[in-house]
């Protein structure tokens, strides 16, 4: 399976980026990732 959610990362390095940055860049989508794989698997 397959989830495209989300875009490219183009703003400043890793070492750069602060708290807000890392959670709407990488947490959000991780979460996202897994809200959609989530029901795709049988329990």
């Amino acid at each position: 399976m397959v989830a495209p959610i989300g875009g490219w990362w183009a703003g400043k390095p890793l070492w750069e980026i602060n708290e807000n940055d890392w959670q709407s860049a990488f947490v959000g989508l991780a979460s996202a990732h897994m809200a959609v794989l989530r029901p795709s698997y049988p329990s």
